[in-house]
């Protein structure tokens, strides 16, 4: 299936009311979320967003799924958890969904317990920094666990 066709099944999916599950591919959102992740989601409005909740949004006819480090009038920056730089601004048309949980090896997480909550403040108070600092502590990890 196309990646536009995925977009318009996904949309007429959310778009009934339905909670779905997407499956997360690249590393973008590690170390709290992995390849093959199952992110369910469901549709939202944008009074129901806030800075720290993990969005799907589309652009180019491409969802992604990353996390609202700031909102204003005019847009919304969102930034995955271990990419450097921010995501080009978004505006809220090209929010699909907000990821409600995710699903790992058959075990529901729930995006509001205590560690992803505190990870999400962490990620979202002063981003630029904590995103840098955590970056590269997770790489010296991984350099050194192989």
């Amino acid at each position: 299936m196309s990646e536009r066709s995925m977009l318009k099944v996904t949309s007429e999916l959310l778009n009934d009311d339905n909670i779905i599950k997407i499956k997360a591919t690249g590393s973008s959102m590690l170390p709290l979320f992995k390849e093959n992740d199952q992110f369910i989601i469901q549709k939202c409005t944008h009074s129901k967003i806030s800075i720290g909740d993990i969005v799907i949004f589309e652009r180019e006819n491409i969802l992604t799924a990353h996390r609202i480090t700031q909102i204003t009038k005019e847009h919304i920056i969102t930034w995955g958890d271990f990419n450097l730089m921010p995501d080009a601004p978004i505006i809220t048309d090209q929010i699909v969904a907000k990821a409600i949980s995710v699903e790992r090896n058959g075990k529901v997480l729930r995006l509001t317990k205590i560690k992803y909550r505190t990870w999400s403040f962490l990620m979202t108070h002063n981003a630029q920094f904590n995103h840098k600092l955590i970056n590269l502590i997770i790489r010296f990890y991984f350099k050194c666990s192989r």
